[in-house]
């Protein structure tokens, strides 16, 4: 199913310092060794070069990517890792960028997501003892 374009009211200006201090707390949990700049500059030139913007996940270590400067304007299905530095394939080429998940598009130049991500409270191993379920809800969340 596709989704209709969103409206103006439907999206969230990165640049909004509600919005972005939102977006580095989420960063910072899903993918702690990049910045939200990074995020929102790299994000930034793929669009504006016509490039897919999705959320990738290494293979090996199963964090998120962040496709360097440099590879943004190449349609490229090889990544490698910035965290373990593993090669890993994803088709149809895109350019992998942790905002991916929040559908993010250009507005007049500008960058915005078209979703915000939900923040929980982190979970302590003492709960996670409590409640061995509550593992396999967390896999479908990352």
């Amino acid at each position: 199913m596709s989704r209709l374009p969103p409206s103006s009211n439907d999206v969230f200006d990165v640049g909004d310092t509600k919005v972005a201090k939102k977006l580095s707390t989420w960063i910072s949990g899903v993918a702690p060794h990049v910045t939200l700049k990074q995020c929102v500059d790299g994000a930034t030139i793929a669009l504006q070069a016509g490039r897919n913007v999705l959320a990738l996940k290494c293979n090996s270590c199963g964090c998120m990517h962040l496709d360097s400067i440099p590879d943004l304007g190449k349609r490229a299905i090889e990544h490698q890792c910035t965290q373990c530095s593993a090669v890993f394939w994803h088709a149809p080429a895109a350019v992998g960028n942790p905002l991916g998940v929040l559908h993010p598009m250009l507005i007049g130049g500008v960058l915005h997501v078209a979703s915000m991500p939900i923040i929980a409270p982190p979970v302590g191993l003492a709960s996670l003892a409590v409640e061995p379920n509550i593992l396999g809800n967390l896999s479908r969340h990352v």
